[in-house]
């Protein structure tokens, strides 16, 4: 015989969870320091006032590191998503 494998089912309602201090950060920063998205590519000269190479970090989480690395590399330009 061969063994019953039951399914696994989940009936929770996953989502992600913003705090205050997160809507607040979004709310005065994105503005500031985000692009609004565009159906075309964005020019990053356009976007940084600069020719300079472009990198783009994907995954960036809060950004901390990507901000400390843009720091000690002021002749690149950085993109987070």
């Amino acid at each position: 015989t061969t063994p019953h494998h039951r399914s696994i089912r989940s009936y929770v309602l996953r989502q992600g969870r913003v705090s205050n201090a997160q809507r607040r950060a979004h709310d005065t920063l994105l503005p500031r320091y985000g692009i609004a998205f565009q159906e075309q590519n964005i020019n990053p000269e356009a976007v940084f006032g600069r020719q300079a190479p472009c990198i783009l970090e994907i995954g960036c989480g809060m950004g901390e590191t990507t901000v400390a690395v843009a720091a000690a590399n002021p002749g690149i330009n950085y993109l987070g998503v």
